[in-house]
């Protein structure tokens, strides 16, 4: 019972779709949603959400993040590594050292998965 991780939730993610419904344009509720179906193993519908998010935001580094976690976990890693290159340098200019670091190190997997190195 001492875990943080929180399972997925279906009402939550159909609250989440009716605040996306009312606001299309909500880059923070896109962000959420997708947060919420990456958690629930659905990625790629995840990453489509990023998307819409970074569409409206460009320059919100946590929605590449999780785009390229999203693309990483679809098998997408020449999309995730797209992302990070994007999101990176927003996280550095935004100071966030531990987002910077995360994000370096999935871009090394990404490079790996895409050049078919594997990583492990």
């Amino acid at each position: 019972m001492g875990t943080r991780s929180r399972k997925p939730d279906e009402e939550r993610i159909a609250a989440l779709r009716g605040l996306v419904e009312q606001d299309p344009k909500d880059e923070i509720a896109l962000y959420m949603l997708g947060s919420e179906l990456l958690r629930a193993g659905r990625a790629g519908e995840a990453a489509g959400l990023f998307r819409r998010a970074l569409t409206l935001h460009p320059g919100y580094f946590a929605a590449w993040r999780e785009l390229a976690r999203a693309c990483l976990e679809a098998g997408r890693p020449g999309e995730a590594a797209e992302a990070l290159r994007q999101g990176i340098p927003l996280a550095r200019s935004s100071g966030d050292a531990q987002a910077v670091k995360e994000m370096e190190g999935w871009l090394g997997r990404a490079r790996d998965s895409s050049s078919g190195k594997g990583g492990g």
